[in-house]
Order: C-alpha cells, then structure tokens, then sequence
C-alpha cells in the first residue's frame, strides 16, 4: 500500500509566487508610449508579466488603455479605470501576458487619448495557474484616503497599483508596498504585491497620502 502523504506530494503543483522588478516614468505622452529593453526578471517556462500604469490627460475627452504588448506579446488588460473630469483625467490599469523567455522586454501601451505622462511598474510571477484574474476591484478617484475590498483565493496573489496627486509619501493597508515613487515631479505612482495568501472574501485595501484630493488605484488578484 502507497502511503497516502505519498500521494498527495505526487502531483503538487509549487505555489504560485511573484515579486516586484522594476519601474519607469515618462513626461512625453501621446497615444502610443513605449518603454523600451525593461527588465521583466529571470526567464521561466511559467512566467506571466504584469504590468501596472497610472497617468493623467488634460484634454475633454476621458482616455483608455486600448491595447498593449510585453516583449511582442499582446497583452490581457485585467483592470482599468479612468477617474476625473474635462481637463483632469487620471488613469489606473493593469495588463498581463505570458513572456517565458528572456530577461528583458520592450512594454508598448496604446491609448484612446493621449496621456501627459505615466508611470509603470512590472511584477513577476511563476507557477500561477492562469492569467486570468480570479477578482478585480478598483478605489475611485477622490481624496485621501480611498479604500476597495477584493476576494482572494488560497494561496492567491495581489496585486496593486495606483495614483497620488502629490509627492507625498504613499501608504497601503491590506497590501504589502513594493514601490512609491515621484514622477514628472508632481504625483506619485504607487503599489504593492502579496502572495501565498489565504482564502479571504472582501480583503480591504486602503491608500493613504497626506492631502491627496485625487488618489485612486485599482486591484486584482490571481489563483495561485
């Protein structure tokens, strides 16, 4: 007789984990933005790339992520949402796609307006059964503090990005930060990522900046 814990090990899939690799910033805009040879960490036949932007637009009309590729590969947009008003646009976004090979990739973003600037942020992730988001949340635009709540799965991966209208720092509840950073010396492109997590139905996310009158962020989380 096979031992029973014996059997359970046999067909164990590892667990799904991810990690924060790097970011960039830009103050040209347009349409169309590319970042170009980003890292996007060790290769891996499991690897999904993910990526999370904020930016502003000054025009009337409200802009969208239409399209993106990482390392020519079109890309899932997850999650996006676009808060503020004519004149006064910030989006929030993410998109993901499986890349297993190569350690660096050009990031190609398209737009439905053009963007005044932006800010992203590339995690990592292996061993996660699908890219398709398990649960997607986002916190609306407004001031300090703003908060969403999202499910988690077992052993569920989390992922955040979002938007401070300021240089202030940027705090999170209910996510671990991975980055926080000024960009085109004005705002902040912030977020964080958790893994292994526990099964948890409404986990609350908050986003703190000081004197923030138009912080937002937007959320989702995998299978892992």
């Amino acid at each position: 007789m096979i031992p029973m814990a014996r059997i359970g090990r046999a067909g164990r899939r590892p667990i799904g984990s991810g990690a924060f690799v790097t970011s960039a910033s830009e103050t040209v805009g347009g349409t169309s933005i590319t970042h170009s040879g980003m890292s996007i960490g060790d290769a891996n036949s499991t690897r999904l790339v993910v990526v999370g932007i904020v930016g502003t637009n000054g025009t009337s009309s409200s802009p969208s992520l239409t399209s993106a590729t990482i390392g020519g590969v079109s890309a899932t947009i997850t999650k996006q949402y676009t808060g503020g008003s004519s004149g006064d646009y910030t989006l929030s976004a993410i998109f993901i796609a499986a890349v297993p090979t190569g350690t660096t990739a050009d990031i190609v973003m398209n737009f439905s307006q053009a963007l005044d600037n932006s800010h992203i942020a590339i995690f990592r992730l292996v061993n996660v059964p699908s890219s398709t988001a398990y649960a997607t949340a986002q916190a609306t635009r407004g001031s300090s503090p703003r908060s969403t709540t999202i499910n988690i799965p077992d052993k569920g991966l989390l992922i955040v990005t979002g938007f401070g209208s300021n240089t202030n720092n940027v705090t999170w509840s209910g996510v671990t930060e991975a980055y926080d950073e000024t960009y085109a010396g004005v705002v902040k492109g912030s977020g964080g990522i958790n893994y292994n997590m526990t099964s948890e139905t409404g986990r609350t996310i908050t986003m703190t900046q000081t004197s923030a009158t138009a912080a937002q962020f937007v959320a989702a989380s995998w299978g892992g």
